[in-house]
């Protein structure tokens, strides 16, 4: 994208990719507060840049979230949504079927770090952090245990119903692109065509095979060799 002529901002969640956490909340699925806090901030910096948006995994269900919640006041111009969870229900239930499972580990041990990393700052709330944490084996089970008291949730179910971006397609009014593999272990639940057509240049593309986010590489060789950017670029 830089070699495109586009200035690109990496938005990292908070306390991810080894920054500090400075309060004691982390980052949810729902957080699109962080993502308008983020963009208002590009846009006072640069006021006369359109600011486009892509999100992946997790991060493309937070900017649907704020797309779908901005409406026809989105600050930007369009936004990408790749391997979205969408239905965190569904996906949640998805990840106890097939390879599920091995990703549903994963990524709880992975959450479980995330909380070891940052336990000053959730010892208060959480004074039995670590034997807590002993006892997460699945995704659930960290965003039940965790994730519900930190933001507020009575019950898992209400925070995935709360933070899930499928509600919120039928407001997006600014260009949108979807992708999602029908293969997807993770982010199962597609976003089709039908659900993008109320909008204008908006496209789904669903592809056979991927993974979770397993095509980004062919898109970087295709970007290397003039494809791909072409939609933001128009």
């Amino acid at each position: 994208a830089s070699h495109s002529g586009f200035r690109c901002v990496v938005f990292n969640l908070r306390g991810a990719a080894n920054s500090q956490l400075m309060t004691p909340k982390g980052y949810s699925a729902g957080c699109s507060y962080d993502v308008a806090d983020v963009v208002a901030h590009i846009s006072q910096l640069y006021p006369d840049a359109p600011v486009c948006g892509a999100g992946f995994s997790l991060g493309a269900n937070i900017l649907t979230k704020f797309v779908g919640e901005t409406g026809k006041g989105c600050p930007l111009a369009c936004a990408v949504s790749a391997g979205n969870p969408l239905n965190l229900r569904q996906c949640s239930a998805g990840l106890t079927q097939g390879l599920g499972p091995l990703y549903d580990r994963k990524m709880a041990s992975n959450l479980c770090r995330f909380a070891r990393t940052h336990g000053e700052q959730f010892k208060e709330a959480f004074p039995d952090l670590e034997s807590q944490l002993k006892k997460i084996a699945r995704v659930k089970d960290f965003d039940s245990t965790f994730i519900c008291p930190m933001f507020g949730y009575a019950k898992v179910e209400d925070y995935y119903d709360d933070a899930g971006s499928q509600r919120f397609l039928s407001s997006i009014r600014v260009p949108f692109l979807a992708m999602h593999a029908m293969d997807d272990p993770i982010a199962s639940t597609p976003i089709r065509v039908s659900d993008v057509t109320h909008c204008p240049a908006s496209i789904a593309i669903e592809t056979k095979y991927g993974g979770h986010l397993g095509w980004l590489l062919s898109i970087a060789i295709e970007t290397k060799y003039g494809g791909h950017l072409g939609w933001l670029l128009s």
